[in-house]
């Protein structure tokens, strides 16, 4: 899986297209990576304590990212009663 990842990042990227391909993959699944090469240090048990503490700080993530986006389209596009 790491190897897609890294097959789907141009390095060095040259130009703007190149540039938000990397964008678009180290915003999507790029976090993913990050946190493995970060983590891989430590022995098994903190690595799993660690990506536990990570889940749970994107899953709330996410849950206020889906809160502020269901907001705007609330604001933007009312539902007549």
């Amino acid at each position: 899986m790491l190897w897609y990842y890294e097959l789907s990042i141009f390095n060095p990227p040259e130009n703007w297209f190149q540039k938000s391909t990397n964008a678009f993959q180290k915003v999507t699944i790029g976090s993913g990576y990050y946190v493995y090469t970060k983590i891989g240090k430590y022995n098994w048990f903190v690595r799993k304590v660690l990506y536990l503490m990570i889940l749970i700080l994107q899953v709330a993530a996410s849950v206020i990212l889906f809160q502020i986006i269901d907001l705007i389209f609330e604001i933007l596009v009312p539902v007549p009663l």
